[in-house]
């Protein structure tokens, strides 16, 4: 009980932050200027900077060379609101909000060619909230991953944060969940193990899946990142997290539409993972 109680004192003081007053709503612009490659520390304080934060790590910032933040730390420095309004009433042709671009983004059809640009470093929500995500985009031709982070790899940490009053859908299939849509698994050792914890969300994830994919709260799926020579990395974590908002398969009922839906992971594959102190009171 003891671990339980003091489980949702924590990530649910994450939560008391939901309205994030104070904070300026996104215009939808990517600030880069907080950014410097020496540097391996970083504070994002509002959504330009986050958007920032996503473009570079998707290869897209002008003038700034891709990095997946391998070895580096991105924190949050203030709550971040994306949008406001009540994200349970939004949907894919809701006007007036601006998308979040994710961050992980692939550019190609095959996942498995894009390990570099999927965040590798550690992403530190320092106990601020980020409000007003609205994700409803795949992240790349074949309709995968739709996410915060589209994809993680290695030993990247997630951590710290709740992630509130936001909709994330895929529009087409795969893989999609609030926080993580992919975790790459890079290798069997415990230093290439991920690790998620410490985040509450109240987030809609609404995904049509398919065969094999997973939709969730937390992380959508765990994959390889290679094809041909999969691993299983059982030192991989998910713990002390929280879900409260609500997970939709929308997809048919023949058997290739089938996902695999939870509510903080969906589909570990042939991974290995350890959840643990997690709670979930969504739907």
């Amino acid at each position: 009980c003891l671990t339980f109680c003091m489980l949702f004192g924590t990530v649910f003081g994450l939560s008391l932050l939901t309205e994030a007053t104070g904070s300026t709503v996104w215009d939808g612009k990517a600030d880069t200027s907080w950014y410097n490659p020496a540097d391996t520390v970083f504070t994002l304080t509002d959504g330009a900077d986050l958007a920032g934060f996503a473009a570079i790590v998707n290869g897209t910032a002008d003038g700034i060379e891709q990095t997946n933040f391998e070895g580096k730390t991105v924190r949050l420095g203030a709550n971040i609101v994306l949008n406001d309004g009540d994200a349970k009433t939004w949907g894919p042709s809701t006007a007036g909000l601006q998308a979040f671009p994710m961050i992980g983004l692939q550019d190609s059809s095959n996942s498995f060619a894009n390990v570099a640009k999927y965040f590798s470093g550690e992403f530190d929500g320092q106990g601020y909230t980020i409000s007003g995500m609205y994700v409803n985009q795949k992240c790349n031709a074949r309709g995968e991953g739709s996410a915060m982070f589209a994809g993680i790899y290695g030993g990247a940490r997630i951590h710290d944060f709740a992630l509130v009053n936001s909709f994330v859908q895929n529009p087409t299939g795969y893989s999609a969940a609030a926080v993580v849509a992919y975790a790459y698994v890079k290798s069997a050792q415990e230093t290439d193990a991920f690790h998620i914890y410490n985040i509450y969300t109240d987030a809609t994830v609404v995904a049509p899946g398919g065969k094999d994919m997973g939709i969730a709260g937390i992380l959508g799926t765990i994959g390889y990142d290679t094809q041909n020579t999969p691993e299983t990395n059982v030192h991989n974590t998910i713990s002390s997290c929280v879900f409260a908002g609500s997970v939709r398969h929308t997809g048919s009922k023949n058997a290739d539409a089938n996902a695999n839906v939870g509510a903080i992971l969906g589909n570990p594959l042939q991974n290995g993972v350890v959840i643990s102190d997690c709670l979930n009171i969504g739907s």
